[in-house]
């Protein structure tokens, strides 16, 4: 139904927050080659993956406590 679309929507917004701040704040914090940007890269994607899983459970939580 379209409830379960904007649901989709609203929390996209959010999600994608989190992966923007994760990723730039461990590009800015890289420093010493090519090295230490693949390590980075690699600390983004692990903390990308955790946000979208908390913030997804914290949505979903939310969600059914409004019966949504």
């Amino acid at each position: 139904p379209a409830h379960h679309f904007l649901v989709g929507l609203a929390k996209t917004q959010f999600l994608a927050l989190a992966m923007g701040v994760s990723a730039c704040g461990q590009g800015l914090a890289a420093y010493g080659g090519a090295v230490a940007v693949g390590a980075r890269t690699t600390t983004a994607v692990v903390l990308s993956i955790f946000a979208v899983i908390v913030i997804s459970s914290v949505f979903t939580f939310f969600f059914a406590l409004l019966g949504v």
